[in-house]
Formats: structure tokens, C-alpha cells, sequence
């Protein structure tokens, strides 16, 4: 029988508690200000970086670990303790999951002032608790993989609290099945401390913008209703129009099951895509369209996270109109095209293959459209030191009025007549770096911040504060009259992707082949957009690749 040992954060009980066949009295232990109430080493220094509600934990890596862990000291936490082993109880577990780059680092949200946290190395994941979504749904698994019988399921936080005994955030240990959550586990604290979070104030923290919003206000999204049906052949069913106050989110070939909430202070977003078939998209836009300039900058700002593949990835957009007014109506939604017909059809549906020199463009209306996007690398030779990389962006334009719209902008950094121009790696005014365009941010979590500068004849990235890249395109310069940005997913076709994966013994993608395969799941933070900017300092124009048509 073992015994367990119960404590709380500012409150001392005493319960019985059955474990396996015996019974056993708890006595109370309790948590001191650097977290030793456990019998085990001290974790060391902790880094921490405020946001805004939020913060990474950056912390030193333990030998044995199989993940770290961070929760708030609350008097609604609960601890269960039996030797270095701990159940937690009423609390929100955040873990750092499963990552390829860097130190191992834990996001933690909806953090509203001063906040202590216990930070440990855990011998266990953190457990996969499913998908969570504002209501429970349940999705058939595809036919292609016969070895997947009957459903998974998206879960509610009531759920996964009632199972695990707290929510859990970024648990990405396995279940028996591909897409089913893990058992619980009671792991053991292989190291711990505490530390105190204060998050950064919104006045400091951000500059002046035209828009922004940090998600802290609990404004969820409400169903306006179905879209149209595309009606030009491609695929574009199921369409759901939500909005709130700040954004109009437009979901197209997800079988109704797309979620769309806010939760800690972050946007979440469940995309399933029907039949695990279709190109499902998720695109928020601002209820206002954006100007632009041909010597002065949009700069379009977000943070969100993951490990894009060629069928999923975040997919920013810029269309409009060629007459100011035509792009949003006065509830800020996109303006519905017609058809040949005269018929209302869907206003913004992807397709597959959209990048390709055939692609649809986006926009029903056939607006001009610029669309920048990450995808997974190439396993073959990139110069200049022709190895590998695990990513790349891509930016193409749509031109107005025509089919096919399709142009590629982008560099021949692979040099290779068979492949797509794409950005590989990072150059510069004497040519490919070695540097990788975003390998380094191959992750679930932390979120990556980006920034977008948008001229109508030029596109710069940074990512984390630093110059990626920066591409020039006056030949093919934007003219529309005004924009709807777009933040947006894709997933596209995931049952073949899967297959792509097993095939290829992509076998360290595992929150993508074990736990979120027929769904993605990211979250976005700190979105926003200011108009008629200048370039940020230190901003290199020597190291922009020029299309030239």
C-alpha cells in the first residue's frame, strides 16, 4: 500500500483517500516559499519572460526528465504526494511537451498579476488529455487507417478535469490509440522549485496600433450562421461565420465541428476537416479592412505555435477589393460575391494546391491577394550547406480578376527546375546563409511571435525580433484599394497526410501522428495590426531578394 501524503497551498486538511486495495490516512504537508514540501533536489534558476496574461519558463534541463511542469500556487490547487510521486488536484497544469529545439521552456496563461509557480522535471509526459474544445463532440476515424475503429473525441475542460483531476495544457504523452487521450499518471518530481510570474501591463508592453487584442476580455466568438457553399466546382461546404466584438471568423469544410473560443487569455482554435478529406480552413479577420501604402508599412503582428507540414500550417492573407468599400460591409463582414448566376457563393474557401502556378485564388471574387505561409522543409540538399531543414515560407500573389492568378515571388533557393521557389534559409546581400528560415521554431509551445511588414511591393518577416527575410515584388505590386487581413489555419486532406508520415518514418512528429491527427490545434495571442508605419530599427533592405518578373 502506498502512502500519500496530502497538502494544499494556504489551507491544511486531512482525508482518507482509497489507494489500490488498502486504505490510507493523509497527513498534511505544507508547500514552503521554494517548493520542498517533496523531498527532491531543487530544480535551479528558472528564467522567466513576461507577456502579456502570460509568460514562458525557460528551465535547466534534469537527466531522466520526460517533461516539466509548471502550476500556480492557489488555494484551489491540491496536492497528493506519496514519496517523490504527486497528484495534482484543481489546477491548471501546463507542460512543455515534447521539443526539438532549444531549452526545454513552459508557456503558462491567464495570468492576471504577481502569480507564484511550482515548477518541476517530471520522470512521465505530462498525459495527451484529448482535444479540448468548448463542447464535447465525437469524430469518426477515417476508413484509410483501418487500424483506427470507432471515434476520438474533443473534450471539455469539465471533462479532462474529471479524469485527470486538473486541466491539463500541452500533455502530449500518448494514448493507446492515435487520437485518444492518455491514462492518467502519477509522476515522479525528479526536481522542483517556485517561481513568481508578473505579467507585462498592456500600456507598456505594446506600442501604439491601429488594432489589437490580447485576448484578455472573455468575448467568445458567437455562431452568426452558415456561409454560402462555394459554387465554381471547388470544395467548399460547411461554411460557419463566427464573430465577437473585435473579429469575424469564417470556417469552411469542417463538418461543423470547428471551435473557435477564448480560454486564459488566448484565442484557441479546434480544425478538423470533413472526412478527414477536404482543405478546412479557419481565417479571423479584423471587422475593418486595413490601408496600404507603396512607401510606408502595414505591420501585421500575431503569436501562435506548431510544426508546419505540407498539409497544415498558420496562413496569413491580405485580398481586397478594388474599390475602396467593397471589401467588408458596414458588420464588418467579407462582402458575398455572386455567381454567373447571380447566386451568393462562398466568400473565401483555400483549396489544395492553391500555391501551385494552376492555384485558385482564395477570393470567390477574385480579388488580388497576397497569402505568406510556413510548410515543412526538404529532406534533400539546401545550399549553401546543402543539408537538410525542416521548414520554409512561401508568399505568392494572387492577381485581381483572373484565372490562374498564381505568382511565386519567392527566391530559387533550392536551384532545382522541379521544385517551388520558397524561402529555405535566411540570405542576405551576398547570398543563402546557412541559417534556417523557422527550424528553430519547430513547436507546439511556447508561441512564436511574428511580425509582418506589408508594402504593396514588398513583404519583411520577422520572427522573434530578427530579420528573416525580406521579399521585393514590383512587378506584380499590390493595387488592391483596401484589405481584409486574414489569420488564419489549414489542414488539409489529414487522413493521406498520416499515411505521408508512416510512410516516410516521420516518426519524431509525435503530437502529430499520436495525439492531433485528424485535427489541428493551435492557439494565437497579441494579434493586431498598425498602418502607415516605418520599417523597424535596424531593418537591413540589402538583404531583400528582388522578383523580377
Amino acid at each position: 500500500m502506498l502512502t500519500i501524503h496530502f497538502r494544499t497551498f494556504g489551507i491544511v486538511l486531512t482525508l482518507i483517500l482509497s489507494v489500490g486495495c488498502g486504505r490510507s490516512t493523509l497527513t498534511t504537508l505544507p508547500i514552503t516559499p521554494d517548493g520542498s514540501a517533496l523531498s527532491v533536489p531543487n530544480l535551479g534558476t528558472v528564467t522567466v519572460e513576461p507577456g502579456l496574461g502570460s509568460a514562458v519558463l525557460t528551465v535547466p534541463a534534469v537527466a531522466g526528465a520526460g517533461d516539466y511542469r509548471a502550476f500556480a500556487s492557489s488555494t484551489s490547487t491540491s496536492v497528493l504526494v506519496g514519496g517523490d510521486r504527486e497528484q495534482v488536484n484543481g489546477g491548471v497544469i501546463f507542460c512543455a511537451g515534447f521539443q526539438q529545439h532549444n531549452a526545454p521552456k513552459i508557456q503558462v496563461d491567464g495570468i492576471n498579476g504577481p502569480t507564484q509557480f511550482v515548477v518541476e522535471a517530471i520522470d512521465k509526459p505530462c498525459p495527451f488529455p484529448g482535444a479540448f474544445g468548448r463542447t464535447h463532440a465525437d469524430i469518426p476515424y477515417p476508413q484509410e487507417h483501418p487500424d483506427l475503429q470507432g471515434s476520438f473525441s474533443i473534450f471539455t475542460e469539465a471533462e479532462i478535469r474529471a479524469r485527470y483531476g486538473s486541466m491539463i495544457i500541452n500533455g502530449q504523452g500518448p494514448g493507446r490509440m492515435a487520437g485518444q487521450p492518455a491514462e492518467p499518471v502519477v509522476p515522479r518530481v525528479l526536481a522542483q522549485t517556485t517561481v513568481t510570474v508578473s505579467p507585462l501591463a498592456l500600456s507598456t508592453a505594446v506600442p501604439r496600433t491601429t488594432f489589437f487584442d490580447d485576448f484578455s476580455q472573455n468575448d467568445q466568438p458567437v455562431l452568426v450562421g452558415d456561409l454560402p457553399e462555394a459554387t465554381d466546382g471547388r470544395q467548399g461546404f460547411y461554411g460557419e461565420l463566427y464573430q465577437n466584438t473585435n473579429w469575424s471568423f469564417y470556417t469552411y469544410n469542417a463538418e461543423h465541428a470547428a471551435h473557435v473560443f477564448i480560454d486564459r487569455g488566448v484565442l484557441r482554435v479546434i480544425l478538423p476537416d470533413a472526412a478527414q478529406g477536404p482543405f478546412s480552413t479557419m481565417v479571423a479577420f479584423p471587422r475593418r479592412p486595413v490601408q496600404l501604402s507603396s512607401t510606408r508599412y502595414l505591420h501585421a503582428t500575431f503569436q501562435t505555435a506548431g510544426v508546419p507540414t505540407g498539409r497544415r500550417y498558420w496562413w496569413m492573407t491580405l485580398c481586397g477589393a478594388a474599390q475602396a468599400g467593397q471589401t467588408m460591409d458596414a458588420d464588418g463582414r467579407l462582402v458575398l460575391p455572386l455567381d454567373s448566376l447571380g447566386r451568393p457563393t462562398a466568400p473565401f474557401v483555400g483549396v489544395g494546391f492553391f500555391m501551385l502556378p494552376d492555384g485558385r485564388n482564395p477570393s470567390l471574387a477574385m480579388w488580388n491577394c497576397l497569402q505568406i505561409f510556413p510548410q515543412g522543409g526538404t529532406l534533400g540538399p539546401v545550399p549553401p550547406t546543402f543539408t537538410p531543414v525542416e521548414s520554409q515560407v512561401t508568399l505568392i500573389v494572387n492577381r485581381p480578376g483572373v484565372n490562374p492568378s498564381v505568382v511565386n515571388v519567392n527566391p530559387d533557393q533550392l536551384q532545382d527546375p522541379n521544385s517551388q521557389h520558397s524561402w529555405y534559409r535566411q540570405q542576405n546581400a551576398s547570398g543563402l546563409l546557412a541559417a534556417t528560415i523557422l527550424d528553430d521554431q519547430q513547436r507546439f509551445s511556447p508561441r512564436t511571435t511574428y511580425d509582418l511588414y506589408i508594402r504593396r511591393d514588398r513583404v519583411v518577416l520577422y520572427v522573434e525580433g530578427e530579420q528573416r527575410l525580406c521579399n521585393d515584388f514590383a512587378p506584380v505590386a499590390l493595387t488592391m484599394a483596401e484589405g481584409a487581413l486574414g489569420f488564419g489555419n489549414v489542414l488539409y486532406h489529414s487522413a493521406e497526410e498520416r499515411w505521408e508520415f508512416i510512410r516516410a518514418g516521420y516518426t519524431g512528429l509525435r503530437q502529430l501522428l499520436n495525439n492531433t491527427p485528424f485535427l489541428t490545434a493551435p492557439t494565437w495571442d497579441n494579434m493586431g495590426y498598425e498602418e502607415g508605419v516605418s520599417a523597424p530599427p535596424g531593418f537591413d533592405p540589402t538583404a531583400c531578394f528582388a522578383y523580377r518578373g
